[in-house]
């Protein structure tokens, strides 16, 4: 009875927040950035929004009246659409570039209206703040093709319409993907190079707070973008307390319910919100421009059998490198996929369960970094040893919130880095066995020939299963499979063209830099020896 109670709640809120006509209200803050158009001071009202700049539309038609950008405006009050049409000349209606007097922060929602630019449907993101639309600048410059641009230095914007729109002018800013630990569950706050922020999932019910945290720490009070790839509790047991304590602009999750007391919780946290829920499926695209872009891959289907393949498969692709989220996508909805999954940093599925990361799907994504979110001791065998084996066969470096704690990457478009928050999460437990393993020791590093060899000088067999051999210098590490090295004997790990006893990858590891130390730690991240 109870979960039939839970169940016709969770319809009701559906509905409810479906037939919610209203946005949810975000902050926007003055904009304290001086503006050049043309390299001529300009005086606009614009509001700065999750880290973007929004204007009138009439008051930039107006400024740039004249120029080789112009473009005349058009009102359609029965059809609330906005007409832009290029190349014309701006007719003033009076009021343009005037101040309202409005000082500190004011609330906007989202705009209703439609956008036509030269009789073609455009998105434009604008948000209604005091009954005006003010239009992410970004998105008008690259629909009217002028150029965009920030100089951090004296934090001024600069609008030049003798050029063209171009990623270059933006603000060079790094897309930093934060992995955070939450045990046994999911969270991923994500800082996009547009200034705009994403979370993907949020964790058990007690992560919620840690999570936020987590974010303002960081400086930020607000998500662009919320995604709860499916409804299982430790993907969307914190996002209740996200939404109640952070702005949210938007929120997708699949057409998927569940009857837990954590999905009504969540979901009368997006109702007493104002939220609109969109859904999550293969198609949508978040953000697309020349140089940055997020969509999602997955679900292709209404219905599945198993929530996990219900998850919302994301990919963002910064210049040159791109990151795949899993979600707890499994082998059917991997093979469902038909866009391109490529990837250098891969979220691994399902936590490293044996159901997700079939061999087709890992080598077609062919990733240099995997990241694992699993909980220490696990009651689930997260991650299996099999999707461990297969990912170093792949040549991922592999990288696991329950040994690494939270793991960060920065990308400027061109290169990755990892930030070791943790290099692991710290001592030992107390249950944890005494190490047995002193005896086991880095006895050289063939740097020309691509080999490792480590021995066991004890009289004991130890079990390396889940060790870690680390490349200093390169930042890249291999996970040891189901292996017991006998006592007074050796093994050889390869990587290159040479041959081993255990072959980490293909690709060089070690003669690739004129120094590179290397370091071995059991499974419990503790450092045993150094070479």
């Amino acid at each position: 009875m109870k979960k039939i109670l839970l169940f016709c709640m969770a319809l009701v809120l559906i509905v409810s927040i479906i037939g919610v006509g209203s946005f949810a209200a975000i902050s926007a803050t003055p904009t304290a950035a001086s503006v050049l158009v043309n390299d001529e001071g300009v005086s606009f009202e614009a509001y700065n929004i999750s880290g973007n700049n929004y204007f009138k539309l009439r008051d930039l038609a107006h400024s740039l009246n004249g120029t080789e950008k112009q473009f005349e405006i058009g009102w359609d009050a029965d059809n609330n659409a906005i007409s832009i049409t290029t190349g014309s000349a701006y007719t003033s209606v009076g009021g343009e570039l005037e101040a309202s007097g409005r000082t500190g922060q004011q609330s906007g929602t989202l705009s209703t209206a439609k956008v036509y630019i030269d009789g073609v449907q455009a998105h434009l993101t604008a948000y209604n703040i005091a009954g005006n639309n003010y239009f992410k600048l970004r998105d008008v410059g690259a629909a009217i093709d002028f150029g965009v641009g920030w100089n951090d230095e004296t934090s001024t914007i600069s609008i030049k319409t003798a050029i063209g729109y171009s990623e270059d002018t933006q603000t060079s800013n790094n897309m930093v993907v934060h992995f955070i630990d939450v045990g046994q569950g999911d969270a991923t706050f994500i800082e996009l190079p547009n200034g705009e922020t994403m979370l993907i999932d949020a964790g058990n019910e007690e992560n919620g707070a840690e999570i936020v945290s987590y974010i303002k720490a960081l400086g930020f009070d607000a998500i662009t973008y919320l995604v709860a790839t499916h409804p299982h509790a430790d993907h969307i047991g914190g996002m209740a307390y996200v939404i109640n304590h952070l702005t949210i602009g938007n929120i997708y999750m699949p057409k998927a319910t569940s009857t837990t007391q954590t999905y009504a919780q969540l979901l009368t946290a997006i109702l007493d919100k104002g939220l609109t829920v969109k859904t999550a499926k293969a198609g949508v695209n978040l953000v697309s421009a020349d140089s940055l872009s997020v969509k999602m891959l997955a679900p292709n289907k209404e219905q599945y059998d198993d929530l996990n393949d219900y998850s919302a498969v994301i990919k963002i692709t910064y210049n040159e490198k791109a990151f795949l989220f899993m979600g707890d996508a499994e082998k059917l909805s991997e093979n469902e996929i038909t866009g391109d999954v490529s990837a250098d940093v891969l979220k691994v599925g399902h936590h490293g369960s044996s159901s997700s990361t079939g061999d087709a799907f890992l080598s077609k994504v062919n990733p240099s970094y995997a990241v694992i979110s699993v909980g220490t001791d696990n009651d689930y065998g997260h991650p299996m040893q099999t999707t461990l084996d297969k990912l170093n066969a792949a040549g991922s470096t592999i990288y696991r919130t329950d040994l690494d704690g939270t793991i960060v990457f920065t990308s400027d478009g061109i290169t990755i880095s990892v930030d070791k928050v943790n290099q692991y999460k710290g001592e030992a437990a107390d249950d944890t066995p005494a190490n047995t393993s002193t005896d086991v020791i880095i006895s050289s590093v063939d740097k020309e020939g691509e080999i490792v060899t480590i021995a066991n000088n004890g009289s004991a067999d130890v079990d390396m299963t889940g060790w870690v051999l680390v490349s200093v210098t390169g930042n890249q590490r291999y996970t040891f499979p189901s292996y017991t090295l006998k006592a007074g004997a050796s093994v050889t790990v390869a990587s290159g063209d040479a041959s081993g006893d255990l072959k980490w990858t293909t690709a060089n590891i070690w003669n690739n830099s004129s120094s590179d130390p290397a370091e071995l730690y059991d499974s419990f991240g503790q450092l045993i020896d150094s070479y």
